[in-house]
């Protein structure tokens, strides 16, 4: 649950929660660009670095008003995923609206799943377009649907030739596993 996090100066009205949480962000947001810089072989740099990110994530989830980001799944998940998994977190954490990949990649997993579902003897190829045109990102076997539906669309090919040649398309070699931070942002 997020809390409202204050932060005064003594004689001073004004909040500054506000101004110390994204001073924070800002901070770990470095800490994770150096995530991706920093050569793997320079463990003590590599250890200075993980320490600096333990606390800073504290501070983190403090000034973030939710001690829920502050957890080894975070940590873990900032140290091998840089300056993309504190996007993720920003984003799954409600602390920013913009979309990073990771999340973008689910929702494109999520749509190709829904692609599956509909490659029945039924003729969905209207529907399988619209969710086609959903994706943030096409791969291989998306590109194949469309290209295939297109000959179903121009009459070169039928709607039985298209389920027959992919109703055996196995989903596992076609949505990408990808580790994620398992957050509801809606709850956060």
């Amino acid at each position: 649950m997020k809390r409202k996090t204050n932060a005064y100066f003594e004689g001073d009205q004004r909040n500054y929660g506000s101004w110390v949480q994204e001073k924070t962000s800002n901070v770990l947001m470095e800490l994770c660009s150096l995530i991706d810089r920093i050569d793997v072989e320079q463990s003590e740099s590599r250890s200075c670095l993980m320490l600096a990110l333990h606390d800073c994530l504290k501070l983190y989830a403090f000034w973030s008003g939710d001690w829920d980001l502050y957890c080894d799944d975070v940590e873990v998940f900032l140290a091998e995923n840089g300056l993309e998994g504190f996007r993720h977190l920003e984003y799954v954490s409600g602390n920013s609206s913009l979309k990073d990949s990771f999340s973008l990649q689910l929702e494109d997993n999520n749509t190709i799943k829904e692609i599956f579902e509909l490659i029945t003897p039924t003729n969905n190829r209207t529907k399988i377009y619209d969710k086609l045109a959903g994706l943030s990102v096409k791969n291989k076997w998306c590109m194949n649907i469309e290209n295939d539906l297109e000959l179903v669309t121009m009459g070169e090919q039928k709607w039985e030739w298209f389920y027959e040649r992919h109703k055996s398309d196995n989903i596992n070699d076609v949505v990408v596993n990808i580790g994620t931070l398992i957050m509801e942002k809606s709850t956060m």
